[in-house]
């Protein structure tokens, strides 16, 4: 494929970017809807939320594509320092630059609330399943402090006045 003028490439890279943040600034809010959704453990939004970030996701997904062929596009070859060599071929445009600084931060802060809301799902499970073990009468798998402050489980049951 052949290079695109730098004005076009600067005009599409530019385009793309800017999409890509309007696009992760969305997901961040639909994150934050997440996080509420499942505090309030309300099912019927929580999977209304979990349609939308799918969806954002896959919009994100092919937005990212099409920043990949324009690098390739401009002879450019996957990298950690691809965009910087973009930029470069678009003379180190700084609202470019900018923008996709913003969008690596929005990404990091999307990241670490992904991060979050797993955490409180792995979590949930964990009572969830602690208390079917509990109402089966197994054996909880999971450590818990024994009052001498040591995780080993106590043996035997003790009696409810021990506990």
């Amino acid at each position: 494929m052949s290079a695109l003028p730098a004005e076009k490439a600067r005009s599409q890279i530019a385009e793309l970017v800017d999409s890509a943040v309007k696009q992760t600034v969305g997901l961040q809010d639909i994150l934050e809807q997440e996080l509420v959704a499942l505090r309030a453990q309300d099912a019927d939004r929580l999977q209304q939320v979990m349609d939308d970030k799918s969806a954002r996701v896959e919009t994100l997904r092919r937005i990212d594509t099409e920043r990949s062929a324009l690098c390739a596009d401009q002879g450019i070859a996957p990298g950690a320092d691809q965009m910087d060599r973009l930029i470069a071929i678009c003379g180190n445009d700084s609202a470019i630059a900018h923008s996709w600084d913003r969008l690596m931060q929005l990404a990091i802060e999307c990241n670490a609330m992904n991060m979050k809301i797993g955490a409180i799902i792995r979590l949930r499970r964990q009572q969830i399943d602690d208390g079917i073990a509990f109402l089966r009468g197994d054996t909880a798998p999971n450590a818990t402090y024994h009052m001498s402050g040591s995780n080993e489980r106590a043996g035997a049951m003790r009696s409810l006045a021990q506990a």
